[in-house]
C-alpha cells in the first residue's frame, strides 16, 4: 500500500472525529443555552 493513501486514510479518520467532536461541542453548547433560558 503506497504511504500517500495511507495518510489519506489517517486524514479522512482524523477529520470524521473531529466533526464528531465538534457536534457534540455545539449540542453542549445550545443545550447550556435552553438551561440558561428556562432558569431566567
Amino acid at each position: 500500500m503506497p504511504i500517500t493513501i495511507l495518510g489519506a486514510f489517517c486524514l479522512l479518520a482524523a477529520r470524521q472525529h473531529i466533526e464528531r467532536d465538534t457536534a457534540r461541542i455545539f449540542e453542549a453548547i445550545a443545550r447550556s443555552r435552553t438551561q440558561a433560558q428556562q432558569a431566567l
